[in-house]
């Protein structure tokens, strides 16, 4: 799938090269009022996973995104289908100031990819991240980064490597 330009989303390109009509899945990068189903996509992926958050969670995250989505260094795809909100993608960039820490001075992150429960089984996350990593190549950055509790399988199938481990301990207080 590539990415749709403001003025022309009647038609999207998927990989093999064909031109499909609206009503098929596309991605677009995201607008301020795409914001809202973002975080509720979100919000239920995070509730299938059994982690329930309070509602406040959903306004902070909001709230984030909000700001998030101005910064030029963060960016949001969304995958619509019949402009349906179905997925999205954040990913961004960020200096790295400790260039020997990754061998590089700006690299790339993968922070949250999340796609409605009702299209899971259509390969939209596949997509999201595809798209993703090619606008990160087409910026000059080599190597892509993320952070996951329960989704290393996912991105190990799709060529990331295991590349550090975060422990924690629980320290009872005095």
């Amino acid at each position: 799938m590539k990415i749709m330009n403001n003025i022309d989303k009647k038609y999207s390109m998927f990989p093999e090269g064909h031109i499909r009509e609206k009503e098929e899945n596309f991605i677009e990068l995201a607008f301020e009022e795409d914001l809202e189903g973002m975080v509720e996509i979100w919000f239920q992926e995070l509730a299938q996973d059994g982690r329930h958050l309070k509602e406040e969670a959903k306004e902070l995250r909001l709230k984030e995104y909000k700001e998030l989505i101005k910064n030029p260094d963060h960016f949001f795809l969304v995958c619509k289908r019949q402009n349906l909100l179905i997925g999205f993608v954040h990913y961004f960039f960020e200096k790295n100031e400790y260039e020997t820490k990754f061998g590089e001075d700006t690299i790339g992150w993968i922070k949250t990819i999340a796609v409605s429960h009702d299209y899971k089984d259509m390969e939209i996350g596949v997509s999201l991240l595809a798209e993703a990593e090619e606008k990160i190549k087409e910026n000059g950055i080599k190597n892509l980064y993320v952070k996951t509790r329960e989704g290393a399988e996912y991105f190990e199938k799709r060529g990331f490597e295991r590349f550090a481990t975060i422990l924690k301990k629980k320290i009872d207080s005095i």
